[in-house]
């Protein structure tokens, strides 16, 4: 166990074997060119270090006590290693371009203006995470929990966000143009002025979701569930909306007829009853209700 240790002035490249150690309390603030693959890090300060010959690094930091004490950020670079067991890990503007983060838990994490591009988050747990203005685009976050995660301004682009978690999460100005939301659960989401253009959001769940002036061209919403969704001011065109669920609390202004025509329309009393196919009664006229 390396415990207390300040390893600044060192170039820990040189030591003859630094895979499997355990480093506690240390500063290894510009450690370069190691392999620290299967090292544990518990409550240290790693400002700059360098983990792209890492394989795996666990890191210890999952005590509400020690929160905040460990912190990786400015230029650190990660390479394909992969974080486990992190609990409001600082990681803010760090570089984690193709970072291998497959199952790791980030929960409260701060990655502001980190950058993501083609990193594996798949099932990663980001709940609560910060991610406002980070890059993640082209990055693997299927089936990933996002839930009440701040993505606004994030850069989504070509994301793969398959049946991912994104409950109430904050998506404010956020570009998903052509992300994979297939079957992705946006309950509550706050997706004001978002772009998905081109978007796949097949399946997706966004009841009472707010889409205020989102860019919608283009996107696949079959079968998305909108009840209750805001859409005040959402760019539709050709958007597909075949076979997409709406009720009396959806803004359907933007809406074409024809767009409309092909949605099924949830009644409260009957979840069968579609208005479309049924001249008595109209949705959005209740005047002989």
């Amino acid at each position: 166990m390396i415990e207390k240790l300040n390893l600044e002035p060192i170039d820990i490249s040189k030591l003859d074997e630094s895979r499997g150690l355990y480093f506690k309390n240390a500063l290894l603030t510009q450690a370069k060119r190691v392999d620290l693959s299967g090292c544990v890090f518990y409550r240290c300060y790693l400002v700059g270090a360098d983990f792209d010959q890492s394989n795996s690094v666990f890191i210890e930091c999952t005590k509400r006590e020690t929160m905040y004490a460990l912190s990786i950020k400015d230029v650190c670079e990660f390479g394909k290693t992969s974080l486990l067991s992190v609990y409001g890990l600082n990681l803010s503007g760090a570089n984690l371009v193709r970072a291998n983060l497959q199952d790791a838990f980030l929960y409260n994490a701060n990655l502001q203006g980190a950058n993501l591009q083609g990193a594996n988050l798949e099932r990663a747990d980001l709940d609560s995470a910060d991610l406002e203005s980070a890059n993640l685009q082209g990055a693997n976050l299927v089936r990933a929990n996002l839930y009440c995660a701040n993505l606004e301004g994030a850069n989504l682009i070509k994301a793969n966000l398959q049946g991912a978690v994104l409950d109430s999460a904050d998506l404010e100005s956020a570009n998903l143009k052509y992300a994979n939301l297939l079957d992705a659960n946006l309950d509550s989401a706050y997706l004001q002025g978002a772009n998905l253009q081109g978007a796949n959001l097949q399946g997706a769940n966004l009841y009472e979701a707010n889409l205020q002036r989102a860019q919608l061209q283009g996107a696949n919403l079959q079968n998305a569930n909108l009840q209750g969704a805001n859409l005040q001011g959402a760019e539709l065109q050709d958007a597909d909306l075949n076979g997409a669920f709406y009720d009396s609390n959806t803004d359907t202004k933007g809406l074409t007829k024809e767009q409309k025509a092909v949605m099924t329309y949830i009644s409260e009393d009957d979840p069968e009853d579609d208005p479309e196919d049924d001249s008595e009664y109209d949705p959005e006229d209740d005047s002989d209700y």
